[in-house]
């Protein structure tokens, strides 16, 4: 049956950057979060669209708002804008970061002349034609950038030429405002249900741990450079819908029966789902005793939403922290202000939860792994749980680009640590680098390369390796391997990995270092 819900426009208030002549506008008191997520808890919208009078992204507030509306259950959220801050890059990058399903950016005439005369601001045409062209660019596919014409007696130009300007920059199609609001969303077609039991990922049982892992598919405030489920997403140009957690409860039942009582979430952004309290009271009506959510920590920031999930059941979360400065911080998770509502978070779950923090080791934080352990202690969280190196999760080499750390680089900052630092580092990512880039490095200690574990066999189960990405974190043997005394605990390499950095660091030992 078709999904009947309606879209809901959401008039956000503020100020305004155009003085429109078809527009009465006057600057009304801005929408709180409060009131947007409240109206969508009440309707349950498909598709809840930001939206003027009034210029969305003049709130310096609007992400909060977009995180509002999908707590309060919208499967998607959008956003009509006349796209003139979108001209600027960091605009237009945030904007792409908080994957919204839509952006329709309004232009009134092909002609600049007449676009402006009809906004009253001059160069507006040229701006709002940037910023078509900025959010397009930055946006890759997971958002769908539309242009927007409201029809009026002036247009100057046909629809047909405002649709083919609209190709030019970047937008897939001309949206015409005051048809049908199934047409808003591509195509005429709707957006993916909102609890949707397409594509699900069915639970992973693992006795040796007793726990019943859940991939949990919902929005994230995070675009992590290295995340798996973005890059697939985007490489499939496909919506990331808000699962129907009742999938889940047979699972749930079967890992009882098991003997199982630990459950883990993780995936895109677990916390943000707005049904999670209703699962995890089941959880734990089943018997569950431990709760554990793989987050970002940020949705915690909220104390209202975190008490919820503590009286639900949520017991413990896993945080990563991705640089010791909101400047790489940010960078990584893509979002500008992650850092902050990270921390705040993390305050938030140490007062409600059992919390342990996992580094993620990327390109851009390899100048910052010393501080990130000091911050971590500042911040009362001890040693990390773990420790990863991300791995490719697709053909194209430019994602894995954007994070991939040259190895011999990793070893060479971690060298440079004091030794405690160093060993720390070293326990959580050592067997996952070779033992060769290891020895190749003359500061670091011989005892501390010769205590570095390995890792147990990749194991792929059967049918998994159709799943988008996964054969992709296969690494493969080093070629070199026959001829190298710590072959046996070398975890070889990813094939993405010597397209990108060659063979050079990699070179045959002679014989295992000895501890100290």
């Amino acid at each position: 049956m078709a999904d009947t819900r309606p879209i809901l426009r959401v008039p956000v208030g503020g100020d305004c950057n155009c003085r429109c002549s078809i527009c009465d506008f006057q600057r009304n008191e801005p929408l709180s979060a409060e009131v947007v997520n409240r109206l969508a808890e009440r309707q349950q919208p498909q598709l809840l669209v930001l939206d003027g009078p009034g210029e969305p992204l003049l709130r310096p507030d609007l992400e909060q708002l977009v995180h509002a509306a999908r707590r309060g259950g919208a499967a998607q959220v959008g956003l009509i804008t006349n796209g003139r801050a979108l001209a600027y890059p960091k605009v237009a990058k945030a904007v792409a970061s908080w994957r919204l399903a839509l952006v329709a950016i309004s232009l009134h005439d092909p002609l600049p002349a007449a676009h402006d005369e009809r906004v009253r601001v001059p160069g507006a045409h040229a701006q709002s034609c940037r910023g078509v062209q900025q959010l397009a660019r930055a946006a890759t596919g997971a958002t769908e950038v539309v242009l927007r014409a409201v029809p009026h007696d002036g247009l100057k130009r046909t629809l047909d030429e405002l649709a083919a300007l609209g190709r030019r920059l970047g937008a897939s199609r001309l949206w015409v405002d005051g048809k049908d609001a199934a047409s808003m969303t591509s195509g005429g077609r709707r957006p993916a249900p909102h609890r949707s039991n397409d594509g699900w990922v069915p639970a992973r049982f693992h006795p040796d741990e007793g726990a019943v892992s859940l991939v949990i598919r919902t929005g994230c405030r995070n675009a992590c450079s290295y995340c798996t489920t973005r890059i697939i997403q985007e490489h499939a140009r496909a919506a990331w819908p808000l699962d129907d957690l009742t999938v889940f409860h047979r699972a749930l039942q079967q890992g009882r029966e098991q003997g199982l009582d630990a459950l883990r979430m993780v995936a895109l952004e677990p916390l943000e789902h707005p049904d999670l309290p209703a699962l995890l009271r089941y959880a734990r009506g089943l018997g569950y005793g431990r709760i554990e959510a793989w987050t970002s920590g940020r949705a915690l920031a909220d104390p209202a939403w975190a008490d919820r999930l503590a009286d639900a059941g949520l017991t413990a979360v896993d945080i990563p922290l991705l640089g010791a400065t909101a400047a790489v911080h940010d960078e990584v998770a893509a979002a500008a202000g992650s850092h902050g509502e990270t921390v705040r978070g993390i305050h938030g779950a140490m007062e409600r939860f059992e919390v342990r923090w996992h580094a993620v080791v990327v390109r851009q934080n390899i100048p910052e792994l010393g501080a990130m352990l000091e911050w971590a202690s500042r911040l009362g969280l001890g040693a990390p749980a773990s420790t990863l190196i991300p791995s490719p999760s697709s053909d194209d080499l430019g994602p894995y680009r954007e994070f991939a750390p040259r190895l011999s680089d990793l070893v060479a900052a971690v060298a440079r640590l004091e030794p405690s630092a160093a060993g720390t580092i070293l326990q959580g990512i050592g067997a996952q680098i070779p033992p060769c880039v290891l020895s190749a490095e003359p500061a670091l200690s011989p005892g501390l390369v010769a205590a570095v574990g390995s890792l147990p066999p990749q194991t792929i189960g059967d049918g998994e390796l159709d799943d988008p990405g996964v054969a992709d974190k296969l690494p493969m043997p080093c070629p070199l391997k026959s001829r190298c005394a710590a072959a046996g605990r070398c975890p070889g390499f990813h094939r993405q990995y010597r397209q990108l950095y060659g063979l050079d660091e990699f070179v045959p030992v002679s014989s295992e270092p000895q501890s100290d």
